[in-house]
């Protein structure tokens, strides 16, 4: 979409099947080429998709369920709120692995929302059913 509001494209299918169940959160990532990072609720994937819709990659584990809020952490890194599953992951693009890195223990109950700042390492999670925020602070993201 134009800024002022001209629609330039839209991704409903690919390859005549439809794209998504229920798109809810999307990130552009930090990678050459940029790729779009979809998360689908009822579907519990993350799909990748180049800037004109073509799906790329579609990414998905057990871990996961009911994604919502996805934001890029650096290239080729996303974290992804599972709302069905009480936890965050930390997605890898070069693989595709998943792997939990806060989950219902440590306070998570229907994650919706994060942020992340990568000078202060801060995680900020916003819950569906809490009026409150989990901030975690010093936060190594790099999966092994």
């Amino acid at each position: 979409m134009t800024l002022d509001g001209l629609i330039t494209s839209k991704f409903q299918t690919v390859y005549g099947r439809q794209t998504f169940k229920c798109p809810y959160y999307l990130t552009v990532s930090a990678s050459t080429p940029p790729t779009l990072f979809v998360s689908d609720y009822t579907a519990d994937t993350v799909l990748q998709l180049s800037l004109d819709g073509k799906a790329l990659q579609e990414y998905s584990d057990n871990k996961l369920k009911y994604p919502k809020s996805v934001v890029a952490v650096g290239p080729g890194q996303l974290l992804v709120c599972g709302n069905g599953s009480h936890n965050m992951v930390l997605l890898t693009e070069r693989d595709g692995k998943m792997v939990e890195i806060l989950g219902h223990k440590d306070g998570l109950s229907k994650p919706y929302s994060v942020s992340f700042c990568s000078d202060t390492r801060t995680i900020v999670v916003g819950m569906y059913t809490i009026d409150s925020l989990k901030v975690i602070f010093s936060i190594n993201l790099i999966s092994g």
